[in-house]
């Protein structure tokens, strides 16, 4: 193996060891009765202790919720929040982002929201579930893509 190959590969490795989402407690906001004031928040920290900056860094979030519906007692998953493309930027060799995303009203699913209020049955847990996917590159040539799902933001 090349100096350049190992040095490579342990970037790669560094990267999909030194991600933190979240890092801190995520807020999440879900009123019904105030759909334009309903966010999500959710602190994460990415360190780059490879060899190679890590260029181009976006996020894809989503959250799910997962019930159990009223009429016919099956598990039910719905997204809720979906925002795409969120640029994070850079993270040069060393360097450690600590950033906190948030999303607004307008990322949010209002119709799946409305059908799970008058689905659920309240007897039984309400689950809201983070789906994450983290993209960048190094040095403009190699692709590195984490995929992080089912992580529980709340559980009731």
């Amino acid at each position: 193996m090349s100096l350049i190959s190992f040095l490579t590969f342990s970037s790669i490795q560094a990267f999909f060891y030194n991600v933190e989402i979240p890092n801190g407690d995520p807020e999440i906001n879900l009123d019904l009765k105030e759909p334009e004031n309903m966010y999500v928040k959710l602190p994460f920290k990415i360190s780059n202790k490879g060899f190679f900056d890590i260029r181009d860094i976006e996020m894809n979030i989503s959250v799910d919720i997962l019930y159990t519906e009223n009429v016919s007692y099956k598990e039910t998953r719905k997204t809720i929040f979906l925002r795409e493309d969120y640029k994070v930027g850079h993270c040069k060799i060393g360097q450690e982002l600590v950033k906190l995303f948030e999303g607004s009203s307008q990322d949010f699913n209002l119709s799946a929201l409305i059908i799970y209020k008058n689905e659920v049955d309240v007897s039984k847990s309400v689950k809201l579930l983070l789906k994450i996917e983290l993209s960048g590159n190094l040095y403009n040539l190699i692709s590195l893509d984490i995929r992080l799902e089912n992580i529980i933001l709340e559980e009731k």
